[in-house]
C-alpha cells in the first residue's frame, strides 16, 4: 500500500469487512478505512444484520486512521450514529446508485391500499387464484391443470372472475400471475416443457389484462417464489437468496440485494434442467438425466417406487 502511494502520489482506502483486516490495513500505512464490505464476504455475512455495523465502525475509529462510514446505511438515524461513532464522512451508495430501494424503504411507511389484488399461480398438476387485501388472503379457488393451452389461460381468468364475482369486489388494483415456463419481459411465454405442451408463445400478460383491464405482472413461479422468499420469507435479510421450488417440475430463483437476477436468458436460477445424471431418466424437456427427472413430485415417487 506504501508502495501504491510513492508511486502515483495518491491517498490509499481499504475497503475492509472485519477488524482483522482494517488492523492490517492501518499497520501497512493506508490513508483511509471503510467498513464497505462488512456482510459481504463470506467469512463476515454471519456477523451482520441487516443494519450497518456501528460497532466495528466504533473499533476502526480506534485505530486512529480517517473512518468513512459506507455499507448497509439506509436511514437518517444510521448517518447520525455513523458520524456519533467517530467517522470522517459517510457514503450512502446503494440508496443512490439503486434508488428502488429508496422507494422501498419509504412504502414501508405509507398505508397500504384497500383496492385488493388478484393472483394467479399456473402449474402443471393444478391452477391456483387468490385475492388479496393487504398480507390477508380473502379467497382462493384452484382447478386441474388443462392439456390445452387455451384452455390452461380460461381457466385462470375464470378462476380469478369466479372469486371477484363471489366476493362482490368492484375491480382489483393489479394482478400478479407467476407460471410454469421461461417468461419473458413482455410477459410471455418464452419456452415451455412437455408438461405444459403448446403454453409456449402464449401471451399470457395480454390475456389477462384484457380480462380484468387492470396491470398485470407476469413471472416465472420459481423466480416468484424467490423474490417472495427474499422479500418477506425466510430470505429476509440476506444479501443473496436461492430459492427452490419442488412441483410438478423442479424450479428455481437468484435474488441479489432485492433484485431478481435474471441473466442472459431470462431462466437464470432455474436449475430443473441441469443434467445430473448424463444419459439418465427422459424428462419432460425432451432430454434425459435433467434435475427435474429426479427432485420433483414425480421424480422423488419414482424414486420412492424404485427403492422399495
Amino acid at each position: 500500500m506504501g508502495a501504491v502511494r510513492s508511486r502515483f502520489d495518491i491517498p490509499v482506502m481499504a475497503d475492509i469487512s472485519t477488524l482483522e483486516e482494517g488492523v492490517t490495513a492501518a499497520a501497512n500505512g493506508v490513508d483511509i478505512l471503510a467498513p464497505t464490505l462488512a456482510g459481504y464476504t463470506s467469512y463476515s455475512r454471519q456477523l451482520v444484520g441487516p443494519g450497518p455495523d456501528l460497532q466495528l465502525t466504533k473499533e476502526l475509529v480506534r485505530l486512529g486512521v480517517p473512518v468513512i462510514a459506507e455499507g448497509r446505511l439506509q436511514t437518517p438515524q444510521d448517518v447520525r450514529a455513523a458520524f456519533a461513532a467517530g467517522v470522517h464522512a459517510v457514503v450512502v451508495g446503494s440508496m443512490i446508485t439503486r434508488p428502488h430501494l429508496i422507494t422501498r424503504h419509504f412504502l414501508t411507511g405509507v398505508p397500504k391500499p384497500n383496492t385488493p389484488i388478484g393472483a394467479i399461480d399456473i402449474g402443471g398438476t393444478k391452477i391456483a387464484a387468490a385475492i388479496s387485501a393487504g398480507v390477508d388472503w380473502v379467497d382462493r379457488e384452484r382447478a386441474p391443470t388443462p392439456a390445452d393451452a387455451d384452455a390452461v389461460v380460461n381457466t385462470a381468468i375464470d378462476l380469478l372472475q369466479r372469486l371477484i364475482h363471489r366476493n362482490r369486489i368492484g375491480s382489483l388494483a393489479a394482478i400478479g400471475v407467476s407460471t410454469g415456463g421461461g417468461v419473458d419481459h413482455e410477459g410471455r411465454i418464452a419456452s415451455a416443457t412437455d408438461i405444459m405442451p403448446g403454453f409456449a408463445g402464449t401471451d399470457l400478460r395480454t390475456a389477462v389484462a384484457d380480462a380484468f383491464g387492470v396491470p398485470v405482472g407476469v413471472m416465472n413461479d420459481g423466480h416468484a417464489a424467490a423474490l417472495a422468499e427474499a422479500e418477506i420469507g425466510a430470505g429476509s435479510g440476506y444479501a443473496t437468496v436461492l430459492g427452490l421450488t419442488i412441483g410438478t417440475g423442479l424450479g428455481g430463483g437468484i435474488v441479489h440485494h432485492g433484485e431478481l437476477y435474471r441473466g442472459g436468458s431470462g431462466l437464470a436460477g432455474s436449475v430443473g434442467h441441469l443434467i445430473i445424471e448424463p444419459g439418465g431418466r427422459p424428462c419432460s424437456c425432451g432430454g434425459t438425466g435433467c434435475a427435474e427427472a429426479y427432485v420433483s413430485g414425480g421424480g422423488l415417487l419414482q424414486t420412492y417406487n424404485e427403492a422399495a
